[in-house]
């Protein structure tokens, strides 16, 4: 394998808590791909509600009960899962010529740069999102410094075609 194109490898330990970053980030990332179906909920929620109650009032107070109550639980059931997958420790990354190489806490992966359709940052953290499903990579932006990140999105971009 060639390895001409290889960038240094880079380490960091997150600081503060990556389990709460990453669902920052992921939760908005949710409601910023999934608009749509906040809207699409809150209907059906209505609708069920009024054929129940048949009073706006209440329809109107048990829609603003469903977003308040919805949102801070997601991103705090996101959190605690991520907890639970992915525990504290170092981190490592390294661009290859082909494909992406990390390490985490719970071990080492290659990935194609072809595998990501959107390489983001969100704060703290990077989301790499998996091509043709719904899977998200989160890992802290300590790995990419400098214009690392913006590498990373041009041999994505790149292995696209």
């Amino acid at each position: 394998m060639d390895h001409a194109d290889d960038r240094e490898l880079v380490t960091c330990t997150p600081e503060g808590d990556l389990a709460r970053q990453a669902a920052r980030a992921l939760v908005g990332e949710m409601l910023r791909t999934g608009w749509w179906m906040l809207p699409v909920g809150l209907v059906v929620i209505a609708l069920a509600a009024y054929a129940v109650v048949r009073e706006p009032v209440v329809v109107a107070v048990l829609l603003a009960v469903a977003v308040a109550v919805t949102v801070p639980f997601t991103f705090w059931d996101t959190a605690r899962r991520i907890r639970r997958l992915a525990p504290e420790g170092a981190y490592a990354a390294q661009l290859r010529a082909t494909e992406l190489w990390l390490r985490t806490p719970l071990g080492e992966s290659s990935v194609a740069y072809r595998a990501f359709s959107r390489v983001r940052r969100s704060g703290d953290v990077v989301l790499l999102r998996q091509r043709g499903t719904s899977v998200t990579f989160v890992v802290p932006a300590g790995l990419f410094p400098g214009g690392l990140l913006d590498e990373l999105r041009a041999r994505t971009d790149a292995a696209a075609g």
